[in-house]
């Protein structure tokens, strides 16, 4: 069968897709989860295509999962008798909300500070250092970046919500597709972060945070 370039069989592909899905604003607000069912063809050259919903739930949580797979990778192409032949594939990509209605809303409507009395922190604080390092530790780096020399930096930005919820992730100053999408990927797996406030009153703050690139990065 074909794998990524990393291994792992079929969970390492809905892995890849799911970290790769970003949970449209539109779902959020009308509270939409479930499944989407996506099935696409890895060639006999290991190149992704074809994709298509074989089920989906809406919300535009459908083009967000197609989008994920024209992400993947070249595959190692799967082979059949020794030669090189086309697979195809179908999986499921979860959509679930955890944090609630009433908190999503707020994160949604809220004035933007980048700079509050208390600063949104991490469950184990340390400041926007201990930020850095959690989405340097996240990033998957791209077969690229461990053949460089040289350092490159994608400017990743984000709002951490009055509740900690995580959203509108955005590159800000990019290198590539890989390099841009394995940085938003390392952001979407940050944990819930305890919520800013000024003057006492939760509020949405900004965050701009450098993520590095290469075979010589070393998480500080």
């Amino acid at each position: 069968m074909p794998q990524l370039p990393g291994g792992g069989g079929s969970s390492a592909i809905v892995s890849a897709i799911q970290s790769r899905v970003t949970y449209p604003l539109e779902a959020l607000k009308r509270r939409i989860t479930g499944r989407v069912f996506v099935s696409f063809t890895v060639s006999a050259s290991g190149i992704v295509g074809d994709a298509q919903v074989v089920k989906g739930i809406g919300g535009g949580c459908d083009e967000s999962v197609l989008n994920a797979v024209q992400q993947l990778p070249q595959f190692i192409p799967g082979r059949q008798a020794g030669q090189p032949v086309p697979v195809r594939f179908t999986v499921p990509v979860t959509f679930q909300i955890t944090a609630p209605t009433a908190e999503l809303a707020a994160d949604t409507t809220q004035q933007i500070y980048t700079l509050v009395q208390q600063m949104p922190e991490l469950p184990g604080g340390g400041g926007l250092a201990a930020i850095t390092r959690a989405v340097q530790r996240a990033v998957v780096q791209p077969a690229a970046a461990l053949a460089s020399r040289q350092v490159d930096k994608v400017f990743v930005s984000f709002i951490v919500g009055p509740s900690g919820v995580v959203r509108d992730i955005k590159v800000v100053k990019g290198v590539n597709t890989d390099y841009n999408t394995a940085a938003l990927s390392a952001v979407q797996h940050l944990p819930r972060f305890v919520g800013g406030k000024l003057l006492g009153r939760p509020v949405s703050v900004s965050f701009t945070v450098p993520v590095e690139f290469g075979r010589s990065v070393r998480i500080r």
